[in-house]
């Protein structure tokens, strides 16, 4: 996306001829400019230091025009405004900003070698006590993320059916009884429930069943947690190393709080792996996996990196899946004949059961995942990415030195009319064709989980999740906005929700 007021490139400058990710060229010098030579012609590279801008002031950088709760709106908006690649500033920390799919391809292919994670995620998520596979790198994550995709492998996933049916079974019950009350339901609040129950049951054996007690106490310290997790990575110093304000006592005591649980969950564990020492040769979770898996000298997993694993699932279970159903939610009531084939749909497949019956019947509502697909693009809960080059390289026509900060626009790419027909349009049928959908992901301007190595874990389980919730609710349901759909906003807190999402269930005849 190039805007007219980007600034023109200097005399001599020629199109780029470099491979996004190539290694730093050989380079002949004229100042601070780097170029190299190719077919006997000199192609200019750029530095991010050269990059257009927007204002910023000395030492603040760009802080003072970016409100933390719509970061990832301040980024869109600057790309449109100065094209892409720009540089931003927060404090002394410099962003290159990229909405380029050939470069989010690229830097997420070289993970974890050539890009990592943001550097501040891995410290300052250890601060916290919720440092798990998410924010490792090198020898330790791909120990952890080997626990991680064997328990939540396609197997273990047709395992646990049974529980996500029974934990689906009581978010019925629980609309059922909201439909015949004419409550509002705050869909996050609800979608949260589920996810955490879900969660904690597969990850951990733990029948939260917050759905039924009305014990939202785990979704209240996770977005504790979660806020002042989106605050300390915007932070210009670590203040809370110092002086803690009210938001970080109440993130301690929310993080106490869950560690007493989690404590409590790991001696459980520990006990029944000690009762059926069968459990230590097939170990039915991800917990007791991490029990019982040595590293590399023969040693268990320490306490800290377990417990780590174990927040990062209940953070990445339980936030990301919650989040994107209900923005699914809040498209599909905007968009009546794209509920209507979905209801069609769910009363094909399920007939006269009220939710999926077994994984074979959830694998039938393609077009339910059409739609959520269709929502991923246009409302990801990860609109964009920040990484830092672990080496030296160039992206575009752009030199990346080791330590340069980089954000990658992954929404603006999925919205571009250059890649997608009918970008602002919700239509899900784009998603019916699977060459199409198998482009889109393989030039990466679908990457809702990410791509290459460091793929999420948990797409599938998400997708099932996906697709039971909306199997039950537009089975059984019809779903009635509460207020403007002007009045909900995107919020963002580490990934992006919606605010003010309110609704009205009334229950549907059922249909054979």
């Amino acid at each position: 996306m190039k805007s007219s007021r980007e600034p023109s490139a200097p005399a001599g400058n020629g199109a780029s001829v470099e491979r996004a990710g190539a290694p730093l060229p050989s380079e002949e010098t004229t100042g601070t400019t780097p170029r190299r030579r190719v077919s006997g012609t000199r192609r200019r590279l750029r530095h991010p230091a050269e990059l257009p801008h927007p204002p910023r002031l000395p030492g603040l950088g760009n802080v003072h025009q970016i409100s933390l709760h719509r970061l990832h709106q301040n980024l869109e908006d600057w790309a449109h405004e100065y094209g892409c690649p720009y540089q931003v500033h927060l404090g002394p920390r410099r962003f290159v900003v990229f909405d380029d799919p050939e470069v989010t391809a690229t830097v997420l292919r070289n993970r974890p070698d050539g890009f990592q994670r943001y550097e501040l995620i891995e410290p300052i998520m250890r601060e916290m006590r919720i440092a798990g596979v998410f924010a490792a790198e090198g020898d330790e994550w791909r120990a952890q993320r080997r626990l991680a995709m064997a328990a939540l492998s396609h197997r273990n996933l047709a395992a646990f059916f049974g529980t996500l049916h029974t934990v689906s079974e009581r978010l019925l019950r629980r609309w059922q009884r909201a439909a015949d009350d004419d409550m509002v339901l705050d869909v996050q609040k609800e979608l949260m429930s589920f996810t955490v129950d879900v969660t904690s049951s597969l990850a951990f054996a733990r029948d939260s069943n917050t759905l039924e007690r009305h014990d939202d106490s785990i979704q209240r310290h996770l977005q504790q947690i979660f806020g002042v997790l989106t605050q300390r990575l915007s932070a210009l110093v670590p203040y809370w190393r110092v002086l803690r304000l009210p938001s970080d006592r109440a993130m301690d005591r929310a993080q106490a709080e869950l560690s007493e649980w989690l404590g409590q969950v790991i001696l459980e564990a520990r006990q029944r792996l000690q009762r059926e020492p069968e459990r230590k040769l097939r170990p039915q979770n991800l917990l007791e996996a991490m029990l019982v898996t040595r590293d590399e000298r023969g040693e268990p997993f320490d306490e800290t990196m377990i417990r780590g694993n174990m927040m990062t699932m209940l953070l990445a279970g339980e936030d990301t899946t919650a989040n994107t159903i209900a923005w699914v939610i809040h498209e599909l009531l905007e968009t009546r004949k794209v509920t209507q084939r979905l209801q069609d749909e769910v009363d094909r497949v399920l007939g006269s059961d009220a939710i999926p019956p077994d994984p074979s019947a959830a694998a039938e509502l393609e077009y339910a995942e059409a739609v959520a697909n269709e929502a991923l693009r246009l409302r990801p809960v990860v609109p964009f990415a920040s990484l830092t080059a672990a080496a030296d390289t160039v992206l575009q026509d752009v030199v990346i030195p080791r330590g340069t900060h980089v954000a990658l626009l992954l929404r603006a790419t999925g919205k571009n009319p250059d890649f997608v027909p009918e970008p602002t349009r919700f239509y899900p049928e784009r998603w019916l064709d699977p060459e199409a959908v198998a482009s889109l992901q393989r030039r990466s301007i679908h990457v809702p989980f990410g791509s290459g190595p460091r793929i999420c874990p948990g797409r599938s389980l998400a997708l099932l999740e996906i697709r039971m919730v909306l199997g039950l609710l537009y089975k059984n349901f019809v779903v009635e906005r509460v207020g403007r759909a002007s009045d909900v906003k995107e919020h963002m807190a580490f990934i992006m929700g919606p605010q003010n999402l309110r609704i009205r269930l009334r229950r549907r005849e059922q249909r054979p």
